[in-house]
């Protein structure tokens, strides 16, 4: 079986096409779609997968990150894939050279393993693909309000 961990609101809604992008790519598998945005935590489905069964996680860096953070403590031995339908992309970017991507599916095993743990305001997370201290959230704030005006 496949899971894969949907996020259908990444890249502004666009990413709800991806569902039917990756139905056809499995054709003929048995698929699993799994709504990561109405799960509390995706490690709770992960509990319960056969060695066997593989997980695509179908979303933006955001989704990536969150998905990563989640089962990080599990050390899965399933295949585990990240399909790109952000509308950054910016891990894409960063491993596109690395790695083989065949049908927009990058295998992630490797990178999901000794990450960095950094701790902000008493919270803890792992990164991936990069640190962010809200920066760049706060200039997309102004640029926004300077463009109303």
């Amino acid at each position: 079986m496949i899971y894969i961990f949907i996020n259908r609101l990444s890249n502004n809604g666009k990413a709800v096409d991806a569902q039917g992008e990756l139905e056809k790519i499995f054709e003929g598998h048995k698929l699993k779609f799994i709504d990561i945005t109405s799960i509390t935590n995706a490690a709770d489905s992960c509990r319960m997968l056969s060695p066997d069964d593989k997980i695509v996680i179908a979303g933006g860096d955001g989704t990536l990150s969150r998905f990563v953070n989640d089962v990080y403590d599990l050390q899965l031995t399933n295949e585990v894939y990240f399909y790109t339908c952000g509308s950054g992309n910016d891990f894409l970017n960063d491993v596109c050279e690395s790695c083989q991507i065949k049908d927009n599916l990058i295998p992630m095993n490797d990178f999901m393993k000794n990450l960095p743990l950094v701790t902000v305001n008493g919270k803890s997370s792992r990164f991936i693909n990069g640190i962010g201290y809200g920066i760049d959230g706060y200039c997309c704030e102004e640029g926004d309000r300077i463009r109303e005006k």
